[in-house]
């Protein structure tokens, strides 16, 4: 009887100390789960986040290569328009050297025509008058000097032939000789 007392008691204790072995169990199991789930949302929460700042960054980053594509083509077409300028303004300067060189060589002939001849005949200077008078009509080229007005072609008489002739005669003295107007005009 002492026994089955005995045994009663142990069994009594067992079943105590099994049932708070399985309340603890149980606690333990909802502690865990209840911390499985705060860092299962904890991790979703940084991934969202993650996300966010991800999706942020892009958007940025397709904003700043939008802009710098603008960039590069207005870049572009200043550097087209820069270049057309450019070419433009070369043909320009290369017309204009040409024709400053025609001139010259209009000049140089003149020149000569008049250094040839030492009598400074009124027929050769009145022709090579006319011929610088039609050389600048041609090119309109800026000069600070003032423009030489043609009277109409029409027969002289030897006193107005000489008149003519007179201006030129003191505008070649003014200016030297034949030769050194050359060289200053190839300079």
């Amino acid at each position: 009887m002492d026994c089955q007392r005995q045994i009663g008691a142990l069994q009594g204790q067992l079943a105590e100390v099994e049932q708070q072995h399985a309340q603890r169990l149980i606690d333990l199991t909802t502690r865990h789960r209840s911390e499985t789930e705060m860092e299962t949302d904890r991790l979703r929460s940084a991934q969202l986040q993650a996300e966010k700042t991800l999706e942020s960054r892009e958007r940025a980053h397709r904003q700043r290569v939008k802009g710098l594509e603008e960039q590069i083509s207005t870049l572009k077409d200043q550097l087209s328009q820069e270049m057309r300028k450019r070419q433009q303004y070369i043909s320009r300067s290369a017309r204009a050297g040409d024709e400053i060189s025609h001139i010259r060589n209009i000049l140089d002939g003149s020149l000569t025509n008049v250094s040839r001849d030492p009598n400074l005949d009124a027929m050769l200077l009145e022709h090579e008058a006319k011929k610088l008078d039609d050389s600048l009509d041609l090119h309109t080229i800026p000069t600070r000097l003032s423009p030489r007005h043609r009277s109409p072609a029409r027969p002289h008489s030897p006193n107005r032939m000489q008149r003519n002739i007179t201006p030129a005669r003191s505008s070649l003295r003014r200016a030297g000789s034949p030769l050194s107007s050359r060289r200053s005009l190839r300079k």
